[in-house]
């Protein structure tokens, strides 16, 4: 009886290990999240890459979806303050490192509020002044909703690599020398195709887009919305 019961146990084994063997197998996949070509419109005119929703993300939330603490800074013109920006420096998104900085939208007089109490005032080679957010205006300042990304990529593109993974342009305008601006308004993106450095990819919403190809000096009217 012992013997019976050991030789009926292995078979059901065996059995068990055939069925397994020769069933169908179901391959899982995992996709890729936070690749800079995975932007995403939303119906209500947003559109939102690297997990972030531009014009509704907060930098805070940014931060926590990316994983890093940024340097905070308010920038200033030769007219009054400009801008503030979180930078991430060197981060690995999806497959690839880049750097990435994100442009906050703020109220005028939070803005110069933030100027004016901001660190010791440093120059940049843009013309403009760089000072650090104080203790003081940085809860409001982590509030903020990001207006707009620029990623500076760690991988060299070409023509090809760029049309297949962003798809046609809607038009591609001359930058200097040696580069290209690729114009994607749909998807709010702004490619620069350089041929000596890093390209440079800008988000902002679509309905955002005509002020970001003026403040790059790029006429393209058939494009304003």
């Amino acid at each position: 009886m012992k013997k019976f019961l050991v030789f009926g146990g292995l078979a059901l084994v065996v059995a068990g290990l055939l069925t397994w063997w020769l069933a169908p197998r179901t391959v899982h996949t995992r996709q890729v999240q936070d690749l800079p070509w995975q932007v995403q419109v939303r119906p209500d005119g947003s559109s939102e890459v690297f997990g972030i929703r531009l014009g509704q993300t907060t930098i805070d939330e940014a931060s926590r979806q990316l994983g890093h603490v940024p340097e905070l800074a308010v920038f200033i013109g030769p007219e009054g303050p400009e801008a503030i920006e979180a930078w991430f420096g060197k981060i690995r998104l999806g497959l690839f490192d880049a750097r990435l900085l994100l442009k906050a939208r703020a109220p005028e007089a939070l803005l110069q509020r933030v100027a004016e109490n901001g660190g010791e005032p440093e120059p940049q080679p843009s013309n403009t002044w760089k000072r650090s957010v104080s203790e003081a205006d940085l809860p409001e300042v982590l509030k903020l909703p990001v207006a707009e990304i620029t990623y500076v990529s760690s991988v060299q593109y070409d023509a090809d690599i760029v049309r297949s993974r962003f798809g046609a342009p809607a038009r591609i305008v001359p930058h200097d020398t040696h580069g290209q601006w690729w114009l994607y308004p749909d998807k709010g993106l702004l490619l620069l195709l350089d041929d000596k450095g890093k390209e440079v990819l800008q988000y902002t919403a679509p309905a955002e887009f005509p002020a970001l190809l003026a403040r790059v000096g790029i006429q393209a009217p058939e494009l304003e919305q």
